[in-house]
């Protein structure tokens, strides 16, 4: 016969499953009435720093508890003191005390305390969460403007070239070269598609797309023209590295990163964490220009036209 269920943490737990002292404090009090159904290590809020593993009972079968009708009416006016049953937001009535809510939530911190059920809760979250995100969403849209300015930025990928295969001895090929593409965010031009070679190739050998390591590196420092590079991540740029500051330590950033950016822009806010869903690559750097152009030109939530008839007018 199997044993109880473990679980990592209360969010796992799923509905029906509760601690003996929950189904005490329910409205109509009720008492385990079958075998430990699943076991949750979690935070001893009475002794904190310390975790415990808290064990839970199906509540389809637990048996009411030895109160009579008549001493659950005696207790009400003292229990009701020390328990809520009723949301103060949508009125609902939990046959299980709710607790108020929200406490200890950073990104809730401005909202007042209450006792709600479940739902308000789910929904006080969000709605907290939507507000947070989008004064992120804000802060993007003037990233955005500010890189989607004339002469201010370039959408740029660089890539690692090397012959494909192994050597000899089983080991990869050297890179030959790094790939560059770079699009002006302002207008979405293409101010440099080349391949800059880590030496310098043997007549004959140099395609028009390849450049030599010192006229691609003046070539490339010049299409920049001191505007800032934005990759999709700062990996994405790292390639450049040897180009652009051969000398420099791996913590002095070549640039920005978009996708991050992107993420708050969106907010799609996945409704069981209260987090944003990662934003997906463009994929190449005109798309990753387009975009900014797009979220530069965002309108705050609320100020868009109504309908079609009020967008043509």
């Amino acid at each position: 016969m199997n044993g109880p269920t473990v679980y990592e943490g209360w969010w796992e737990v799923p509905d029906g499953l509760l601690l003996a002292s929950q189904l005490a404090a329910m409205d109509l009090p009720r008492i385990p009435g079958g075998e430990v159904a699943g076991i949750v290590q979690a935070e001893n809020w009475h002794a904190r720093g310390r975790d415990d593993q808290f064990r839970l009972y199906r509540l389809s079968d637990s048996l009411p508890s030895t109160a009579s009708a008549t001493q659950l009416e005696a207790a009400d006016a003292k229990r009701t003191k020390n328990r809520v049953y009723r949301c103060e937001e949508c009125g609902a009535f939990s046959e299980q005390a709710l607790p108020r809510y929200p406490l200890d939530d950073q990104l809730l911190k401005n909202i007042e305390p209450r006792y709600l059920c479940r739902c308000c809760r789910h929904i006080t979250r969000l709605t907290g969460y939507q507000a947070h995100h989008g004064a992120r969403r804000a802060a993007a849209a003037r990233w955005a403007a500010t890189m989607a300015a004339a002469g201010a930025a370039l959408a740029v990928t660089a890539a690692e070239v090397r012959p494909e295969g192994t050597t000899p001895s089983g080991k990869r090929h050297p890179i030959t070269g790094i790939a560059v593409l770079a699009f002006d965010i302002a207008d979405g031009r293409k101010v440099f598609d080349a391949t800059v070679l880590r030496r310098p190739a043997k007549a004959g050998q140099r395609t028009k797309e390849q450049l030599d390591p010192e006229p691609g590196a003046k070539r490339l420092r010049a299409a920049i023209e001191g505007r800032s590079l934005i990759g999709w991540t700062l990996k994405d740029l790292e390639p450049l590295r040897p180009i652009l500051a051969p000398n420099s330590g791996r913590h002095v950033a070549l640039g920005e990163e978009a996708h991050a950016r992107v993420t708050d822009w969106r907010s799609d806010i996945d409704v069981r964490t209260g987090r944003p869903r990662a934003a997906t690559n463009p994929g190449r750097p005109d798309r990753l220009a387009l975009l900014i152009r797009r979220i530069a030109t965002t309108t705050p939530a609320g100020s868009g036209p109504r309908n079609q008839e009020e967008a043509d007018r």
